[in-house]
């Protein structure tokens, strides 16, 4: 399958990746994958720019509002467009009077959270 990487965290407690992709068929997936130790050491000497993109560290996610929260930050400078499309609305939705970008984003972030196992156990 083909998608886009949009969010990418390591669990920690479990030495995985934790990699969200949209398909080009519009569906969103959280995938996991194990890590090496060699991977995994690489990791934490650089924790903020270990997927290619330097991004800051946040704390241990203790519950699903800190993913929530995370998830939130990692993705607030997608457009609407992207938004939409990795929602799985149709190219004719046109919500523009009806949700604001803000409550897009929202709705976006909660269904990558709605996804995730336990976030207790996960690290933003």
């Amino acid at each position: 399958m083909v998608g886009t990487v949009t969010c990418a965290t390591v669990q920690e407690s479990e030495k995985k990746a934790a990699i969200a992709v949209t398909f080009t068929d519009g569906m969103s997936r959280i995938l996991t994958q194990p890590m090496t130790d060699a991977q995994f050491i690489d990791y934490k000497s650089h924790p903020d720019a270990y997927f290619g993109k330097i991004v800051p560290v946040s704390k241990k996610v203790e519950n699903q509002y800190d993913l929530f929260e995370f998830f939130v930050e990692a993705n607030k400078g997608l457009s609407r467009a992207t938004l939409l499309q990795r929602l799985g609305r149709p190219a004719d939705f046109d919500p523009h009077s009806t949700i604001s970008d803000a409550d897009l984003l929202a709705e976006y972030c909660e269904a990558l959270v709605a996804v995730v196992p336990n976030p207790a156990k996960q690290s933003a």
